[in-house]
């Protein structure tokens, strides 16, 4: 993260953002060493050029857009079959490339997202953990009245159950922090703590945001045989081996395990556009760009709050 590092510059099909809000949260922390901090962005397109090599339209200069943290390639044979989120060769943002945390940065034009104007910066910059709990909400089976529980203490699973909550009654979030049951409260989402809830076997799906084998084993005590649990990869699961008694488990209670990773930034960006979702109770605080970095240190490592990045 620095003021002087050089100018990018945008290949074929790539565009130049500046940068004007950046969020951070505790994965953030843990970015290469080698490479610059900040999945979630927002900006002003300044500059770029075309597939072809040519300056992108004027028209497109001057777009404030949300930048997509990962993209795909659009060539490899996935992706030629519709399996782009799958791409062999799939870049993401502080894992394969420099990430927002800058003044400028050069990422796809497929990987920006135009805001309408009404929407505010702070705002702006939380469209891709929206777009990612608009995915995971979306793959909840279409039933009639599924009871439902959330997993996670981040901004992914408490996005993802307010966005339930809005066509059902039935959804609850099962954290551990201060953090979740504040913002849980101030959205109106049931909730308790994960260990004070009933291992009753009765919940139709469970989606474990956890990113732990300690949520999967919660979950299966959760959920009911022949239930579904959705396991996202919002958090990255940090496990290596899955003991064997939890796969025996699985399939002793013949439960439906889907793995659910992706983003719906259309979807977010109409939601930002409505004004009908209140972001401001998932920010912890807000900073000027030259504290970010000891903020980095100390970003609510336990908590779902996200500290917002004033960029000059």
């Amino acid at each position: 993260m620095t003021e002087s590092a050089p100018t990018p510059i945008a290949a074929a099909g790539e565009v130049v953002v500046r940068l004007n809000r950046v969020a951070l949260h505790r994965l953030d922390a843990l970015a290469r060493p080698a490479l610059t901090p900040g999945r979630e962005g927002t900006g002003i397109i300044e500059g770029g050029l075309d597939r072809s090599g040519k300056p992108i339209p004027r028209e497109i200069l001057g777009r404030r857009v949300a930048i997509a943290p990962a993209w795909s390639c659009g060539t490899c044979d996935r992706c030629r079959q519709g399996l782009s989120i799958h791409c062999k060769q799939r870049t993401q943002l502080v894992e394969t490339r420099d990430g927002c945390l800058s003044e400028l940065v050069a990422v796809p034009l497929a990987a920006t997202f135009e805001l309408p104007s009404s929407v505010h910066d702070d705002d702006a910059a939380l469209a891709a953990v929206l777009a990612a709990a608009a995915h995971l909400a979306r793959a909840l089976p279409a039933t009639t009245k599924p009871f439902i529980t959330v997993l996670g203490d981040n901004p992914v699973a408490l996005l993802t159950a307010l966005l339930i909550g809005r066509r059902r009654d039935t959804v609850r979030v099962l954290g551990e922090t201060p953090g979740t049951a504040t913002v849980c409260e101030k959205w109106g989402i049931r909730h308790r703590p994960s260990h004070e809830a009933g291992r009753r076997a009765d919940q139709d799906v469970v989606l474990d945001v956890t990113g732990t084998v300690e949520g999967l084993r919660l979950a299966l005590q959760l959920v009911r045989p022949r239930g579904r649990i959705l396991l996202s990869h919002a958090v990255g699961f940090r496990a290596s081996v899955v003991p064997a008694e939890v796969l025996e488990q699985i399939a002793h209670q013949e439960v439906e395990l889907v793995g659910v990773r992706g983003e719906d930034f259309a979807e977010a960006v109409s939601l930002l556009g409505s004004g009908t979702i209140e972001l401001a109770p998932l920010v912890g605080s807000k900073i000027p760009f030259e504290a970010a970095p000891s903020a980095l240190n100390g970003t609510d490592a336990q908590g779902p709050l996200k500290t917002i990045v004033v960029m000059k």
